[in-house]
């Protein structure tokens, strides 16, 4: 079950990553600051909760795969706190990111987000919720990985419980 929670961290950091550089490529900023092949430079990251273990995976993942392109990549932690998400992504749009990628702690509150970036021509990548007016979303289908998870639960239960357990799922 390890292996194919790593697996799909993995997928949806090179998909997150991948994107960004699409987007760039497909019409943000102009190429004076980004790499040759329109790889973006600077992409800047507002995570909306990085005590989550998906989103430690997430930014550990992300952190190498910047390094092996060569991107300069700076990440905030909005620790669920909406204003301190907008302050963090104006602050970066201020910096001169060529991409940010956001974690919205709330839709709404992201909407004005996206339309400064728009306005600047900074391309956003929105991860997991989408936000009205956005143009690039990256998600899993939350149903079909709980599905697979209940799938693998059931697998070891059968195989190492016969088939008995007593279960506590804990959410955040």
């Amino acid at each position: 079950m390890k292996r194919t929670k790593l697996a799909v961290f993995v997928l949806a950091l090179v998909v997150l990553l991948v994107t960004a550089g699409l987007v760039f490529a497909a019409g943000g900023k102009e190429a004076g600051t980004a790499a040759k092949g329109n790889v973006p430079k600077r992409v800047g990251y507002v995570v909306n909760y990085s005590m989550h273990e998906w989103y430690q995976n997430l930014m550990k993942g992300m952190k190498e795969r910047a390094a092996q392109l060569g991107i300069q990549l700076e990440i905030i932690d909005a620790n669920l706190d909406m204003a301190k998400q907008v302050s963090a992504a104006e602050d970066l749009m201020a910096k001169g990111v060529d991409v940010l990628i956001l974690s919205p702690v709330e839709q709404k509150g992201a909407e004005p987000i996206l339309r400064k970036a728009e306005a600047e021509g900074i391309p956003v990548v929105i991860e997991a919720s989408a936000v009205e007016g956005m143009k690039t979303l990256v998600a899993i289908c939350d149903y079909d990985c709980g599905f697979k998870g209940g799938v693998e639960t059931a697998k070891y239960f059968k195989a190492n419980m016969s088939g008995k357990a007593r279960i506590l799922a804990v959410d955040l």
